[in-house]
């Protein structure tokens, strides 16, 4: 339950804190004292978006702090799969600096405002006329009597199943799409494959059959040029080697006299030897090169091969043809596991399909189990609330299977005699969908321990013995929960265990928003000049004296 608030430099409201207590609160104040900015300050507690306008003082800091008795909600679980710190007084605070930036703190460690929103949801609801609206809703309704019919746990098993159904039913389309578009691709993929591994490119090919096919086009020029160089250097009459040799003879009688001569002669003498070699090699060259125009042809075809291949692929090397064969031959692989892939996904989607059908089931024979004694306990309060002649009928409809199930909820609803059942979005009023909104939430408050609940003048557009009826009723649920009901109708205030007023005070040309618990003579006197206006007479304030007392345990159901 909520058990403080503390609000500073929020709207028209400095710094206040305000405790809170089990059961029925009722909240009272003029129109415009500021009920709503409480609302506010819950709501911005629970996640929603800020509106720095509502700032008054943008040199300080603003600082919203709620705490929390979580002790009987069972969150430990929650707490540790968000790994928030868990305490059974939780701590919730929102924090706006003057720079424009906001923080979030659950029990003094930072989080996000999605973490507020989540935890939220554990803690807090808040109802209006406005959202109210939303049990005339199939799911919002359906919702209701899983709540009423024990089946919440019935409802999180499937849930988590039917996420795994649709997870796994995705992912299986996603690989039969891709399956069927390698299996369009294959026979092409195979095609260009084939053609790569029949060629058998090697790596740095196109180098080696440039360099070849070069030789071989010059294979005449080569042998002439090889001997004729071979017969000038060693065999001609008038030889390299020979003129060399003979100036090596001319020398060797010099050597001796000097370093530098000495020097000339072994310089010859090494020239005498790279010409010999020089010579061999030419004759070697010339020896085994012989023109060969049906290799040339040949290499010419491979090499021809070799460009169309590597302009089809888009790349320079026969290393990337190589690896490009690599490649398809993994493709073919991925394909082959694709297959096996979406044989397992097959049979564990079948398994889930079961599995989720069976639990579907259950939730269908435990909502059927209630129907007709929920749609009953809503018609019996509604008849209470001044609504003689109300008729319900709660219909289930088998529909596909959904995240709720196979369940689709009818809620029909008729007023008034002789008007035929219809759904209740289209044949309610604004008053009536707040009533029977109300109800149900009554209802759910026996079966379940929800959290703290806030009424936002619910009961607009009621008075008389139906106010009274919801002040009874108000005051019931507050056995099972904390209850904040914010009104304006004196029979729903005074039957509040306590009841908080929310004023304005003006002072230092500033109005303040403020709020405090009425004190028994203070409580009586503010139900009586709800009853008969401001200056209440001593038979007006008699009057809510008896209407507070007239809420008393044997009253109550």
């Amino acid at each position: 339950m909520l058990h403080k608030l503390l609000i500073k430099n929020y709207a028209l409201i400095k710094e206040t804190e305000i405790k809170f207590f089990p059961g029925y609160t009722s909240v009272t104040g003029e129109t415009g004292a500021g009920k709503s900015v409480l609302l506010g300050a819950l709501g911005l507690l629970l996640g929603e978006r800020a509106d720095l306008s509502a700032i008054p003082n943008n040199e300080n800091k603003c600082v919203i702090e709620g705490e929390f008795d979580i002790t009987r909600l069972k969150l430990e679980d929650v707490f540790a799969e968000f790994s928030w710190e868990y305490d059974f007084n939780t701590v919730i605070r929102r924090e706006w600096l003057p720079t424009g930036k906001s923080r979030a703190f659950i029990n003094d460690s930072p989080v996000q405002v999605n973490d507020l929103k989540t935890l939220g949801n554990y803690l807090l609801e808040i109802h209006s006329q406005h959202s109210a609206l939303t049990i005339t809703k199939s799911s919002e309704q359906l919702f209701a009597i899983d709540i009423y019919s024990g089946n919440i746990e019935n409802l999180q098993k499937y849930q988590t199943v039917h996420k795994q159904y649709v997870k796994a039913e995705k992912e299986l389309k996603q690989l039969q799409e891709e399956l069927n578009q390698r299996i369009q691709e294959r026979e092409f993929k195979q095609f260009l494959l084939e053609e790569i591994i029949q060629f058998k490119p090697e790596n740095n090919e196109e180098t080696q059959l440039e360099n070849e096919i070069k030789l071989l086009n010059a294979a005449e020029d080569v042998v002439s040029i090889c001997n004729k160089s071979g017969f000038i250097l060693t065999d001609s009459d008038q030889s390299v080697y020979g003129l060399l040799s003979e100036i090596k003879q001319n020398t060797k009688s010099i050597a001796s006299i000097s370093d530098e001569f000495g020097q000339f002669h072994q310089r010859i003498d090494s020239l005498l030897t790279e010409i010999k070699e020089l010579s061999r090699d030419f004759e070697s060259t010339g020896a085994k090169t012989n023109p060969n125009p049906e290799r040339l042809q040949l290499l010419e075809e491979r090499y021809n091969k070799l460009q169309q291949l590597l302009k089809k692929h888009r790349v320079s090397t026969s290393q990337d043809l190589i690896e490009i064969a690599t490649d398809l031959e993994q493709a073919e692989n991925t394909t082959l596991s694709l297959e096996n892939a979406i044989e397992q996904l097959t049979d564990q989607l079948n398994k889930t399909s079961s599995e989720r059908i069976q639990l579907a089931q259950q939730l269908n024979e435990r909502r059927c189990s209630v129907l007709q004694e929920f749609a009953q306990r809503i018609q019996d309060d509604l008849v209470s609330l001044e609504m003689p002649h109300v008729q319900i009928e709660l219909q289930l409809n088998k529909t596909e299977l959904s995240s709720t199930g196979y369940d689709s909820l009818v809620f029909l609803f008729s007023a008034n005699l002789g008007s035929s059942l219809q759904e209740l979005s289209k044949s309610a009023s604004g008053g009536e969908i707040s009533r029977v909104n109300f109800c149900i939430r009554n209802l759910i408050a026996e079966k379940k321990s929800l959290p703290t609940l806030i009424y936002d003048e619910a009961d607009t557009g009621v008075s008389g013995q139906v106010a009274t009826r919801i002040g009874e009723l108000l005051r019931n649920q507050g056995k099972n929960q904390q209850v904040l009901a914010i009104t304006h109708l004196p029979q729903v205030a005074a039957a509040g265990e306590n009841q908080l007023f929310v004023f304005k005070s003006h002072s230092d040309n500033f109005s303040e928003t403020k709020a405090r618990y009425l004190a028994a003579q203070e409580r009586e006197l503010e139900i009586a000049t709800m009853l008969s206006g401001n200056n209440p007479t001593e038979s007006a304030v008699s009057a809510a004296r008896d209407l507070i007392r007239s809420y008393t345990a044997e009253r109550l159901k």
